[in-house]
């Protein structure tokens, strides 16, 4: 009979990967699109299980759970996460959280992770896939709040496009405006700093919105802002863009029908048409993307966990490799 101390349940353990372990793994931009994109390419294809956000609205703070299942990978992701504007007052990210990893063979647990990282990189590489597929030859991008997720773009957006000469940047916040303007003069781009949202709008031929998710946002952007042939991609829902404005594009995507959805039963995305496209879908030429040059067209980014697993499947196999990380017991 095994003794508690040689069972084979004794030596089943788990890797702790902090935030300081994931970004010493130092996984790439370019690296990130790829398994963002495997992951959006793998749900259009059916070959995912993927349940709606669980989300839970609070006054000045939200918390969701996502999780997935993606077998072509043997792994299964649950990430619990919060954010708020507030957290800055606290000396906190936007978002915090952590992602648990699964073998889908064995349904052990093999990682818990830090997810800050994961979700600003992630969601920053969506956004370069986004623009790979619907508007590789922009020249410029607007970015309408220029902090954590201004920095990652600007990373991102560099990797998928090969004629980017300009940022417009726009924050509410001056000082968060001038600190990523330096970031793109240092990036060797010409940054072009604007004194409200209308004039980022109306410059820029790609349009990333960043600010705070709230279902009671005040929803700035107009109809009539955005230009002919313009990519927009909110990632923060619908808290940037009048409906009259969402509504009025040519071409309305999302990186997931059933989410949207799903999001209109907390108060986002009401009275928003139903989008025409799926990302994935798009990714892998199941679905149209642009078909004409002057076509505004808009992908509502909301982040999806299957990005999550691929993204910390990798993350996790990098760990391994390099030795990096706590293996714990379970």
């Amino acid at each position: 009979m095994n003794t508690p101390d040689d069972s084979p349940a004794s030596a089943r353990s788990f890797r702790y990967l902090s935030r300081h372990d994931i970004e010493t793994v130092g996984l790439g931009m370019s690296e990130l699109v790829e398994v963002v994109e495997a992951a959006l390419v793998e749900k259009a294809m059916g070959r995912t299980r993927m349940p709606a956000k669980h989300w839970i609205e609070f006054p000045d703070r939200w918390y969701d759970g996502m999780s997935s299942v993606v077998p072509g990978i043997d792994t299964a992701v649950m990430k619990w996460q919060s954010g708020s504007p507030k957290n800055a007052e606290l000396g906190l990210p936007y978002l915090t959280g952590m992602v648990f990893l699964n073998n889908t063979t064995t349904g052990l647990v093999e990682a818990v992770m830090d997810s800050t990282w994961i979700a600003q990189e992630r969601t920053a590489a969506a956004t370069a896939l986004t623009v790979k597929h619907l508007h590789p030859t922009a020249r410029n991008f607007a970015m309408l709040g220029c902090g954590v997720q201004g920095h990652s773009h600007l990373a991102a957006l560099q990797a998928v496009m090969p004629d980017l000469e300009e940022v417009v940047v726009f924050d509410i916040d001056a000082k968060a405006a001038e600190d990523f303007s330096r970031a793109v003069d240092k990036a060797g781009l010409r940054a072009v700093v604007v004194d409200d949202a209308e004039a980022a709008v109306r410059r820029g031929e790609v349009v990333v919105t960043a600010g705070p998710i709230q279902v009671n946002a005040h929803r700035t952007i107009q109809p009539g802002w955005l230009r002919p042939g313009a990519l927009a991609v909110p990632i923060d829902f619908d808290s940037y863009w009048s409906v009259e404005a969402i509504n009025e594009v040519d071409l309305l995507v999302t990186d997931d029908l059933d989410q949207f959805a799903h999001l209109r039963e907390d108060g986002y995305f009401l009275n928003c048409r139903r989008p025409d496209s799926d990302l994935g879908a798009i990714a892998c030429a199941q679905q149209r993307g642009r078909e004409n040059s002057g076509d505004r067209i808009m992908s509502i980014n909301m982040g999806v966990s299957v990005e999550d697993a691929t993204t910390a499947r990798r993350i996790l196999t990098r760990a391994r490799e390099l030795g990096i990380g706590r293996e714990l017991p379970l």
